[in-house]
């Protein structure tokens, strides 16, 4: 469903050089100093973001030009660009959260390492539960259903 108004793709498009010396045009018979025309924050927006890529210098494509023949020739494959890279990745804050998080992990994977796969102590204690009856219970038994069928899912 569409809402708002309609965009009036099926208008002829007017350039800015148009527009701008229709603003220094003589006001019409009925037009009123209460007119008022308002432009979306998107259409500024939009509109800010053509001008700033219009207005990018050429040295900007300079640059880039200049980018693409040091990797095509192998430039940066140089120990000294290749230290300077690793440097600024190690500085960098996303690098030093990921090496946090892994360092986390393997906390975390050398506690469960030391977790066996049979807890004796655990086998045990079930052993006694099943032995007193205390399994036979309605509400442990729904309990031990409960458990198996969220194991399931």
């Amino acid at each position: 469903m569409m809402r708002g108004i309609d965009p009036l793709s099926h208008q002829p498009k007017v350039s800015q050089t148009k527009q701008q010396s229709a603003a220094v045009r003589p006001k019409k018979e009925g037009a009123q100093a209460s007119d008022t025309v308002e432009i979306s924050q998107g259409a500024q927006s939009v509109a800010e973001l053509t001008e700033l890529a219009e207005s990018t210098p050429a040295q900007s494509k300079a640059n880039l030009d200049g980018v693409r023949e040091k990797v095509q020739s192998g430039f940066y494959n140089t120990p000294e660009a290749l230290e300077n890279m690793a440097n600024a990745m190690i500085e960098s804050d996303v690098l030093q959260d990921a090496v946090s998080e892994i360092a986390q992990f393997q906390t975390a994977k050398g506690q469960l390492s030391e977790v066996p796969d049979v807890r004796a102590e655990e086998v045990e204690r079930t052993r006694q539960l099943v032995g007193s009856g205390f399994y036979n219970q309605r509400q442990a038994l729904e309990g031990a259903a409960d458990g198996m069928i969220d194991e399931i899912v």
